[in-house]
């Protein structure tokens, strides 16, 4: 198809309001059309049948756009509309149209403004064909698949993989002309991307359709989407093939991505110390306590607190107060050795630890070890009775947690019960640990 023959078309397709034009247009090998400067169709010829599956009739009063799938007329459609707006020849343009039957086809259209009495654009009018057999043919430097108004990367191979129809977009990327790439096989110019062609075409042939996915290429991460080209039978004969770069945008998904877990974690650790804060314990201690009344196992609480901190302050000073605070949390958080074991900043100097599934022997077991790593740092502490930096331990237990009952309360039991057992260490002379009772609720 010529330019020349668009324009053949354009002379007689102003006079549509004679049957000898409309005879004219219908012995054309192509379906021929026209349209108003708003993209709505005002004439199509009898070929429309053979194409898009639709009488003239149902075109007229539709708009050019509404017969391509979704996804083409939002992306590809304003541009080609822009084009035809702006009186500009379209040349061998290949773009998707669904037929009436819903199958997507692909069609080859030249077009051309169509000129009013004053010489002005008052439309378009142009023919499309089906790219069927044809596409195993060569074709010329012309070839602009889906228009190069798209800056996407695209190309339509035939069944054996061979390039046919190629957008400079995709020629860029290759470094290549089209007319060096066109009859060349994806396998000379894609080679890791001939097996997935191939399983392409095979999914095709059973009917199904392949997703889009991403493909790394030369460094690059590409967004690919191939559609089938089908001849007017329905028999696969080829693919159309887009490649969209997302390099820039999978960097930035993973700077994000790392932004967001720093995010999570400025959320969820203490600044000070790096434990996991008060809400994170709350969290923990919830599912924890949950945990345990399922694998009917018991659960122990420690609460430690750093023996007269507010002295160690006033006498050595705020910064020195929050070194001593995070040497404290690092022996904590260092001696605690199974990894459902946790140590939380509950505030100000004092920490508390939950450990899943142990005894009261147990947990008294660990306390004393977090009690001897706290003093073994040999941390100064001249306003303090013993001479250096200690703790105090207060801990109890959740023993035969019963299926029934309300758990707020019982998470309320344990903590009060590790509180007062923190209080009584305090009370003989800190540097301690002291359990409270089992809290029994079978």
């Amino acid at each position: 198809m010529s330019i020349n023959k668009v324009t053949g078309c354009e002379a007689v397709a102003g006079q549509t309001d004679s049957a000898h034009v409309a005879g004219i247009m219908d012995i054309c090998q192509e379906w021929a059309w026209q349209m108003d400067d708003a993209g709505i169709f005002t004439f199509s010829s009898s070929l429309a049948r053979n194409i898009v599956g639709f009488e003239p009739a149902e075109l007229i009063g539709r708009s050019y756009l509404s017969l391509m799938p979704v996804q083409d007329a939002i992306s590809f459609g304003p541009a080609l509309m822009k084009a035809m707006r702006e009186g500009r020849v379209l040349h061998r343009t290949l773009h998707r149209m669904v037929r009436k039957d819903g199958q997507t086809v692909l069609l080859d259209m030249n077009g051309a403004p169509l000129p009013s009495e004053t010489g002005t654009a008052s439309g378009y009018c142009g023919v499309c064909r089906l790219v069927t057999n044809s596409i195993m043919e060569p074709v010329g430097d012309a070839i602009s698949p889906y228009c190069d108004l798209y800056a996407v990367a695209l190309f339509v191979l035939d069944r054996e993989g061979r390039f046919v129809n190629v957008n400079t977009a995709f020629a860029h990327l290759v470094n290549l002309s089209p007319a060096e790439i066109e009859g060349r096989t994806i396998l000379d110019i894609i080679p890791a991307g001939d097996v997935n062609f191939r399983r392409d075409i095979q999914a095709f042939d059973r009917g199904e359709s392949v997703p889009a996915h991403e493909f790394v290429w030369r460094g690059r991460i590409y967004l690919v989407a191939v559609k089938p080209v089908r001849d007017a039978q329905g028999h696969t004969i080829g693919a159309s093939v887009s490649f969209t770069d997302v390099s820039i945008y999978k960097r930035a998904e993973r700077i994000l991505a790392a932004a967001n877990e720093r995010l999570q974690a400025t959320a969820e650790r203490d600044f000070l110390t790096g434990l996991l804060n008060r809400r994170q314990f709350e969290e923990v201690y919830r599912v924890e306590v949950s945990a345990a009344r399922r694998e009917q196992a018991p659960v122990s609480l420690l609460i430690i607190d750093v023996d007269q901190f507010k002295l160690y302050n006033d006498h050595y000073g705020h910064p020195a107060g929050d070194k001593c605070l995070r040497r404290v949390a690092q022996a904590l958080s260092a001696n605690l050795s199974r990894p459902r074991d946790v140590v939380c900043r509950y505030g100000g100097e004092e920490f508390v630890s939950i450990l899943p599934s142990t005894h009261p022997h147990g947990a008294m077991a660990v306390a004393e070890r977090l009690r001897k790593a706290v003093w073994e740092l040999n941390i100064p502490h001249v306003q303090s009775g013993h001479g250096r930096i200690s703790v105090s331990i207060g801990v109890s237990s959740l023993m035969n947690i019963g299926s029934s009952g309300d758990m707020a309360k019982r998470r309320r039991l344990l903590l009060e019960a590790a509180d007062g057992a923190l209080y009584a260490a305090k009370r003989q002379g800190r540097n301690s640990v002291c359990a409270a009772e089992p809290v029994n609720l079978s």
